[in-house]
């Protein structure tokens, strides 16, 4: 279903293809990776170049994750990459930003890429978040 059907509509809709993206169907797409275990990499990336920004509700997630983190230990990298396009497109907000840090620190202890989980630490450090800043300091010690 993901390379036959939603990666392709995906990608038409990212080139506002039949028409521009809105940005509360980005803001939904965001889902698509945990709902998609299998294809949750390759979502990811598709995610990674979808316009928009400041997602009011996309941010649950990591309050979800860190609830429940089954699925994030399952899939560490795609966590982080989620957290890294939501801090990058300034969608986390002040009251999510500790359960984000909280998300990555999880990953990285599930196996996530340390520059990848150090870069997205380092966009919620410029937001706001004490709690990254511990999370930067712990992934740039030497090991």
């Amino acid at each position: 279903m993901w390379e036959s059907l939603l990666r392709p509509y995906w990608q038409d809709r990212k080139t506002n293809m039949p028409l521009a993206l809105s940005n509360d169907e980005a803001e939904a797409m965001v889902a698509w990776v945990e709902a998609l275990p299998e294809a949750a990499d390759e979502a990811v990336e598709e995610l990674a170049g979808t316009p928009g920004e400041h997602f009011q509700h996309a941010d649950h997630i990591a309050w979800e994750w860190k609830r429940d983190s089954t699925w994030l230990e399952g899939h560490p990298d795609a966590a982080v990459g989620v957290i890294h396009f939501l801090a990058s497109s300034s969608s986390v907000n002040h009251w999510s930003m500790e359960n984000a840090a909280d998300v990555l620190e999880l990953a990285f202890d599930a196996g996530a890429d340390r520059e990848k989980t150090l870069a997205a630490a380092e966009l919620l450090v410029g937001l706001g978040s004490a709690r990254a800043t511990q999370l930067v300091q712990r992934l740039t010690e030497p090991e």
